[in-house]
Order: structure tokens, then sequence, then C-alpha cells
């Protein structure tokens, strides 16, 4: 009977740590960012795309510097992303002053610097931690978040092209011209 209950018990926790088996890619889903509802969810979904263009374009610096900029030029779209995907929310305002205005795309341009500098440091601390135990994971990992990355470059243009609009306009200016 003690055995028994030992193999039950060794199933059951087995059993627990499959399911409890480490996701495969660095986003919370692979859902179309546009559908996620949370806009600090959305900005995170996008930050870790930037993060993964970034780390993406290093491996090609030296070998292919045409494919590095390509990446770059995605981890770049990425990081405007995140700004507009909070300062987009200005929108769903019905009046909105121009001190509010200014002060949510100043908040989008701080975020959009914080919050990729967040996740790289969690990918970057979960990538040693992967090394350290002997685990392979880390490209396949950072393989699967481009595919869902990438997956996204419409949704990233269309943040592109309204920022750009907006900025024809006077609407938003940069910090650096302020």
């Amino acid at each position: 009977m003690k055995v028994y209950l030992k193999n039950i018990l060794l199933i059951f926790f087995a059993s627990q740590c499959i399911a409890a088996e480490e996701k495969i890619l660095y986003l919370e889903s692979n859902e179309s960012f546009i559908n996620i509802s949370d806009k600090n969810q959305e900005a995170e979904a996008w930050a870790t795309c930037a993060v993964v263009y970034s780390i993406t374009a290093s491996y090609y610096e030296d070998e292919n510097q045409e494919q590095a900029a390509v990446w770059k030029n995605q981890a770049n779209g990425a990081t405007l992303a995140v700004a507009m995907s909070h300062f987009s929310t200005i929108f769903e305002e019905d009046d909105v002053s121009k001190e509010r205005f200014e002060s949510t795309w100043e908040l989008a341009q701080v975020l959009a610097k914080g919050i990729p500098e967040t996740r790289l440091a969690i990918i970057l601390a979960d990538k040693k931690s992967l090394e350290k135990s002997g685990s392979d994971l880390f490209p396949q990992k950072l393989a699967e978040t481009l595919r869902v990355c990438h997956g996204n470059l419409e949704a990233q243009q269309a943040y592109i092209d309204l920022w750009r609009e907006l900025f024809k306009t006077g609407m938003l200016k940069s910090k650096d011209r302020q």
C-alpha cells in the first residue's frame, strides 16, 4: 500500500512538473497585440518584441550588417509601438486638454524607454539562467517570440503611420525637439 501511494504521488508530482513546464516564448500569449485590452500588457508585448529584435540584430552584426539593420529597424518600430499603444488611449477620451495631450505623450515617451529596458533585463536574466542549467531553450524561446512579433508587424506599422501623421501636424514633438 505504501509503495502504491508513493507511485501515485510520484505520478502526480511528475504531471505537475510537466504542466508547469516553462513556456516557450517571452510573451504572455501569442494573440494579436491589438486584441490585448490592457494597454500596459500591450506595451509590454511591444517592448518584448523590441528587445528580441535587438538581440537578433546583435547576432547578425558581424556577418551580415544589412540584416542587422533590418532587425534594428524592427526594434525601433516596436519601441515606437510601446509609446503609441499608451498614447492612443487619448483618442478614447471625449474632451482632451492641451496639457493632458502633452502629458500623455510625455509619459508614452518615458514608457517607450523604460519598459524595453526592464524586458531586456528579464530576458537576459532568463538566458543566463537557462545557460547555467545547461538548457538550450533560449534560441527556441527567442525564435518563437520572433514569430509572434513578426505576426504583429501590420499593427506595428499602423502605430508608426499614426505617429508619422501626428508628428507631421506638429501635434507630437520628440523630447529632443521640445
